[in-house]
């Protein structure tokens, strides 16, 4: 979160932003699938944000120094998910 942004701000957005996805829930698959999604994109968005601030420089400041990869054992609320990240992307199998 935002240095900037306090918490009642935070909660509000992300209560609208919850709001305007659960429109498209139709179905047990469809709550199952945005969750997953959404769990994909916060893991990506923390993990680069580590190796951003572990690095001192963001992914594309510095050419190709961040070839590689490994896979990981991610534990969650959801089944245990093994992830495969390649240049701070994480890739969740379905």
């Amino acid at each position: 979160m935002s240095k900037t942004m306090n918490n009642q701000d935070f909660e509000q957005q992300l209560q609208a932003h919850a709001t305007e996805l659960a429109k498209g829930i139709k179905s047990e698959a469809d709550l199952n699938t945005l969750t997953q999604k959404l769990v994909k994109m916060t893991v990506e968005a923390a993990l680069s944000a580590e190796l951003e601030e572990h690095l001192g420089y963001s992914k594309h400041d510095s050419g190709n120094s961040r070839n590689g990869s490994f896979r990981f054992l991610l534990p969650t609320l959801l089944p245990d998910r093994e992830i495969f990240c390649k240049l701070a992307t994480c890739l969740v199998p379905t």
